[in-house]
């Protein structure tokens, strides 16, 4: 059986990190000649796909199954 505790300060700290993620995300777009709302889809897949790359480098038996790409 494997117990797992919440780790309040780490989600916290992650939150907020991902909260100024946001908000610099929206303090580098120029509206007037830019789609904001692509902009912001896009920073946050280029986000997600760092952590699931993370997530795959990190654990080795994961990293070693196929993946595959679809979009």
């Amino acid at each position: 059986m494997v117990f797992a505790e919440n780790d309040y300060d780490s989600i916290l700290m992650f939150k907020l990190w991902k909260a100024f993620q946001c908000i610099n995300c929206l303090l580098e777009i120029h509206p007037f000649y830019k789609d904001i709302v692509g902009e912001i889809q896009q920073a946050d897949s280029q986000f997600w796909e760092r952590q699931m790359e993370i997530i795959f480098n990190g654990l080795p038996i994961i990293s070693s199954l196929p993946v595959s790409h679809t979009m």
